[in-house]
């Protein structure tokens, strides 16, 4: 199986993965829709899409074509990483996803590579960041910072 197989196979689990978190159908969740369920589970695909398989917007475009241009795409990730600075449903849904991203990545290849951090208090997994100074930030007692490797 060449990269290009690979990758829209995860784009494809990645979508299915969102989809069942969000609680939103797959077909759905790829049309042009303007409810907010819709938009949200859409921009949390594509942030994950780029945070996890690290896709150009022009690469993540072509995997919803229902979507005009890859300024949406920009738009979409930047909004999903504002909405995580506060809404902890939001950091809840994204946490998720990540994390299921990350299992079958790890089922499904034998080299592990860091993906992210996420703060842990114990008994549940609180946000996605990219570095380790930026988790920082938002630690609270009795919490500390995990990497995550895929």
């Amino acid at each position: 199986m060449d990269s290009k197989q690979k990758s829209t196979k995860m784009i494809d689990t990645v979508k299915d993965i969102v989809s069942e978190i969000c609680g939103v159908p797959r077909e759905i969740m790829e049309q042009r829709s303007g409810k907010r369920r819709h938009v949200e589970a859409r921009q949390i695909a594509m942030y994950v899409i780029r945070r996890s398989l690290n896709l150009s917007y022009n690469d993540i475009l072509k995997c919803f074509p229902a979507i005009e241009n890859h300024t949406s795409i920009l738009y979409s990730v930047r909004n999903i990483d504002d909405l995580m600075s506060y809404d902890k449903r939001v950091i809840g849904l994204v946490s998720k996803a990540m994390g299921e991203v990350c299992i079958f990545k790890k089922n499904n290849d034998d080299s592990k590579k860091l993906s992210h951090y996420t703060i842990f208090d114990g008994k549940v997994a609180f946000g996605v960041y990219e570095t380790e100074k930026i988790a920082s930030f938002f630690v609270e007692p009795n919490q500390r910072i995990i990497p995550v490797y895929l």
